[in-house]
């Protein structure tokens, strides 16, 4: 199944050399930087690839770091396979591999296999660089399923998981430059909020650690 991913990833990234689109944010918790995201989208004629990658250094009970990588490729609109790998403290968290075949996506989640059927014609990843006005259903790359989407009064966009009402992300767009903002919110722990940024910066709590 990897070796298959890697060998359409490859194909596909030789092919998009026409437009690169780069997009950094920094992470904020409390008003402090622990940590940035960058997504980079490439674009030539009907095929699309997002790459989205992470990193976070926060203290809640003890000091953690938490970071993934998202790869999310689309051919005439659709999506045609996904990768996401997401690490804890350097360890090997969880591996999604998602792959269209047929009618169907199939979606190996820790090893664990199972199905979606239908086109799904937007991902997390395409939230950096699109508003997402007529979408309903959103797939998570991290997570390998769909998610709800809804458009709330003050013009921004909620995600939800359906089995985990305490898990919402809210998306802010503006006018002139795409996505300005996520507000993360989970249970149990501190609100987390990406802003768009030119440049990234240096993150306050990785300082600390490397004192």
């Amino acid at each position: 199944m990897k070796a298959l991913l890697l060998a359409l990833a490859i194909c596909i990234s030789t092919a998009l050399s026409a437009q690169v689109y780069t997009r950094n944010y920094e992470v904020k918790s409390s008003d402090k930087r622990v940590g940035e995201v960058t997504a980079v989208k490439h674009a030539d004629g009907d095929l699309e690839q997002y790459d989205i990658s992470s990193d976070v250094y926060m203290t809640l009970l003890f000091k953690i770091h938490v970071s993934y990588k998202v790869q999310a490729n689309f051919k005439d609109g659709i999506l045609v396979s996904s990768s996401a790998t997401v690490y804890l403290n350097e360890r090997i968290q969880d591996e999604v591999d998602v792959m269209r075949t047929g009618d169907h996506y199939t979606v190996t989640t820790n090893g664990h296999k199972t199905r979606i059927y239908g086109d799904i014609e937007y991902s997390s990843a395409k939230l950096y660089f699109s508003r997402p006005d007529e979408v309903k259903k959103v797939f998570s790359e991290t997570n390998g399923e769909l998610k709800d989407l809804v458009k709330t009064s003050d013009g921004n966009f909620r995600l939800k998981n359906p089995e985990k009402e305490s898990e919402v992300n809210t998306y802010k767009y503006s006018s002139d430059q795409g996505l300005h903002s996520v507000l993360i919110e989970r249970s149990m722990f501190p609100d987390i909020k990406l802003v768009h940024v030119r440049e990234p910066g240096e993150i306050e709590t990785r300082e600390k650690e490397e004192e």
